[in-house]
């Protein structure tokens, strides 16, 4: 039986669930039976970039879909990495490390410059490679535009998209 596919995605890390919500506290307990830190940290410590393809390869491993593998990576990474996911209204909701500056908070529209947008308001394909853009496609801070991130982004269900940013180091705080 697969436990992760019995998690509505309108739950998975929803805005609306505060610190004390129940549904938060089983997620983080799922999380921690289906992928366990002691056997995903060695996995991670090996890689020298996370993808989305690198993420599929280690949610096959442990037998758990891609969503719940993504965040439970950017939650335990070392990597300044954000996973965000948008529908046609907006930023439905994002994850990342607990290190990585407070500033670095995803935009809640889609920038037209940017790949999400392209598959998610025009058809186009799933990326398959990260690509490079200015920050301030994603980030509105000051300065934002002065940096650079790595964005990936895939179809996730009809009508929402899922992104892996990988941020500079410098994000790292």
């Amino acid at each position: 039986m697969e436990l992760t596919r019995f998690c509505a995605s309108g739950k998975i890390d929803n805005p609306e669930s505060g610190p004390l919500d129940p549904e938060r506290h089983a997620d983080g307990y799922a999380s921690d039976l289906i992928l366990p830190e002691f056997m995903l940290r060695p996995r991670l410590i090996k890689m020298r970039r996370m993808t989305i393809a690198v993420a599929r390869e280690i949610a096959d491993e442990f037998d758990a879909s891609l969503t719940p593998t993504l965040l439970k990576i950017v939650a335990m990474s070392r990597y300044p990495l954000v996973v965000v996911c948008h529908d046609r209204t907006g930023r439905r909701w994002f994850r990342r490390p607990d290190n990585v500056q407070g500033w670095w908070f995803p935009r809640k529209d889609l920038d037209k410059d940017s790949f999400a947008h392209a598959i998610l308001f025009d058809g186009a394909a799933d990326d398959t490679i990260a690509h490079r853009m200015e920050a301030d496609t994603w980030f509105d801070f000051k300065g934002a535009d002065r940096s650079d991130v790595q964005e990936q982004s895939i179809r996730w269900g009809e009508d929402k998209v899922l992104t892996l940013l990988t941020l500079p180091d410098r994000a790292i705080g």
